[in-house]
C-alpha cells in the first residue's frame, strides 16, 4: 500500500515538474500548492498511523530554527503545524488513560504550574506560547507511545525518528553546498568560523548529530542490510557536520553513552578498551595543551559559561520558589545589573543559559525543577537498572537519554519536547514510564492494565531486536 502511494506521488511530482519546465511562471505557486497538499495529506495520514506522527513533529521542531525563514514568520509556521498535527491527538492521549497515572499525571501537574507562572512571568506572551507548545507536543508523544504494545513497535518508532533525523542530515548537506557562506557559517566570539547549516547556531548541529547517531545505533539491530548502509551514511554525515560545527559537548556526551553501552554489553572487555582509549586521549590532550584550538574560549570557565551561571544562580536566589516564568531563560539578562552586554546575550528569552537545569530552575523555581527531575529520573532509572525493562529501552536510556542529560549540563537541551533532543528524550521517557507502570500494575495484582500501551510492553526479551523491513 505504501509503495503504491509513493509511486503515485512520484508520478504526480514528475508531471508537475514537466508542467513547470514548460511554464516557469507557475513554479512558485505550484510549489506552494504541493507543499500545502503534502502537509494536509501528512496530517490526515498521521491521524490513522500514529507512530508516523513523530516524523512531522521532528521536522517542525527543526523548522523553528531554520535561518532562511524570517523570525516573524517562524512562530506562525511552527504553531500552525502544531495545531494541525497535535490538536487532533489530544483526544487520543486522554482516551489512553495514561495522563491520569504515574509520571504522566505528575508531568501534567508540572505543566499546570508552568501555566501559573505566566501570571507573573517577565515575558508572559513568550511563556504562554512555550507552555502551550510543550503541552501539545507532550500529549502527542503520549498519544504516539500509547499505541506501542511490543518491542517490535519500539524499534519501528525509533526507525521513524531516525528517518526524520536523516532528512535533516540531507538538508544540512544542501545547506553546506548551496547556502551562502554568511547563512551556513557563523563566526563565534573566539574568532572561529563554525558550520551552522540551516540553523541559527552551530550548537544545534551538534544536538541533531547526537539524536541522529543515537537513533541510528538503536535502530541498527532491527534494520535490514540495505537500510544499514543508509544508517552508516547518516552516522558519518552527522559526525562530519558536527566536526564542521565544532560542537564538542554533544560529541563528548555521545562518546560517554557509547562507552557505557559497550561496558553494559561486554563488561570487563569494554572497561579495558575504555581505559586504553582514555589513556590515549590523555596523552593527546597533554601534547595539545596550550594549542590555540584547545585553549580557545577560556576552557577553564567552559567558554564563559561559569561566569554567566553565577548571575543565573543569583537570579534563582531572588525567586527560588516561583521562578521568573516558564522558559523565559535569557530574558533575565535584560536586567540592568547584568554585567555583560555582548550581542550573544541580547536575544531576550531566546538567549541560552547553556545549562538546562539552571534554565528550568530560573523559569519555574526550584520545587518544580525537583519535581521534573523526579519524574524523569524515576522512569529512566527503571529502564537503566530494572531487569524487567525491555532491552531496547535499556539501550535507549544509555545511548539516548543519558547523553542528552549530560549535554544538558552545558546546553539547554533537555527541554520539554523542544527540538530533536527534547523529542527523543520525551519518547524514551514515555516508553520507559509505560513499562514501569506495567510492572506496577502487575505487582498490584491487576490482571489487565487500563492503559492500552501497557498490555505487552515489558521485558526482558531474548533477542536483541526484530528484523524489520526497510521503512
Amino acid at each position: 500500500m505504501s509503495k503504491n502511494i509513493i509511486g503515485v506521488l512520484g508520478i504526480g511530482a514528475a508531471l508537475i515538474l514537466l508542467v513547470c519546465l514548460r511554464w516557469p511562471i507557475i513554479v512558485v505557486p505550484a510549489a506552494g500548492i504541493a507543499v500545502i497538499a503534502g502537509v494536509l495529506w501528512a496530517a490526515s495520514f498521521t491521524r490513522n498511523h500514529t507512530k508516523w506522527l513523530i516524523l512531522p513533529l521532528l521536522l517542525n521542531e527543526a523548522l523553528s530554527s531554520v535561518n532562511i525563514i524570517d523570525d516573524s514568520i517562524r512562530p506562525i509556521l511552527r504553531y500552525s503545524m502544531l495545531a494541525l498535527f497535535c490538536v487532533p491527538m489530544l483526544m487520543t492521549a486522554f482516551r489512553s488513560g495514561a495522563l491520569g497515572k504515574g509520571g504522566f499525571r505528575l508531568y501534567m501537574i508540572y505543566f499546570a504550574w508552568g501555566a501559573v507562572t505566566i501570571l507573573y512571568s517577565v515575558y508572559p506572551f513568550y511563556s504562554a506560547g512555550r507552555v502551550a507548545s510543550a503541552a501539545l507536543l507532550f500529549t502527542s508523544v503520549v498519544a504516539i507511545t500509547s499505541s506501542i504494545t511490543d518491542e517490535d513497535e519500539i524499534y519501528e518508532l525509533i526507525g521513524i525518528f531516525w528517518i526524520g533525523s536523516a532528512i535533516i542530515m540531507a538538508l544540512l548537506a544542501v545547506a553546506l553546498v548551496a547556502f551562502p557562506a554568511d547563512l551556513s557559517w557563523k563566526l563565534d566570539d573566539n574568532g572561529m568560523v563554525r558550520f551552522s547549516g540551516l540553523f541559527n547556531s552551530p550548537n544545534q548541529v551538534g544536538e541533531v548529530m547526537l539524536t541522529t547517531v543515537s537513533s541510528a545505533l538503536l535502530y541498527w539491530p532491527a534494520a535490514s542490510r540495505r537500510t544499514r548502509w543508509l544508517i552508516l551514511l547518516s552516522i558519518l554525515a552527522a559526525l562530519g557536520f558536527d566536526a564542521l560545527a565544532d560542537s564538542r559537548s554533544p560529541f563528548i556526551a555521545l562518546v560517554v553513552g557509547v562507552l557505557l553501552l559497550a561496558i553494559d554489553k561486554y563488561r570487563m572487555r569494554a572497561v579495558v578498551v575504555a581505559a586504553a582509549l582514555l589513556f590515549v586521549g590523555l596523552l593527546i590532550s597533554k601534547e595539545m595543551t596550550g594549542s590555540e584550538y584547545v585553549s580557545r574560549g577560556e576552557v577553564t570557565t567552559l567558554t564563559g559559561r561559569t561566569e554567566i551561571w553565577k548571575y543565573v544562580v543569583h537570579a534563582i536566589k531572588e525567586r527560588p520558589l516561583t521562578g521568573w516564568g516558564y522558559e523565559v531563560e535569557g530574558q533575565i539578562f535584560q536586567n540592568r545589573d547584568f554585567p555583560l552586554w555582548e550581542d550573544i546575550w541580547d536575544q531576550g528569552p531566546r538567549s541560552s543559559l547553556h545549562n538546562g537545569y539552571l534554565s528550568r530552575a530560573v523559569g519555574v523555581g526550584i520545587p518544580a525543577t525537583l519535581l521534573w527531575l523526579f519524574i524523569v529520573a524515576r522512569a529512566l532509572g527503571f529502564a537503566l537498572f530494572d531487569s524487567r525493562a525491555p532491552r531496547v529501552l535499556h539501550a535507549a536510556a544509555i545511548i539516548g537519554a543519558v547523553p542528552i542529560m549530560i549535554t544538558n549540563m552545558v546546553e539547554s537541551t533537555a527541554g520539554d519536547c523542544r527540538y530533536s533532543v527534547g523529542l527523543l528524550l520525551a519518547l524514551i521517557w514515555a516508553l520507559s514510564e509505560y513499562s514501569r507502570l506495567r510492572e506496577v500494575e502487575e505487582k498490584a495484582g491487576r490482571t489487565s492494565s487500563p492503559i492500552p500501551g501497557l498490555t505487552a510492553l515489558r521485558g526482558p526479551v531474548e533477542a536483541v531486536g526484530p528484523r524489520l523491513e526497510p521503512l
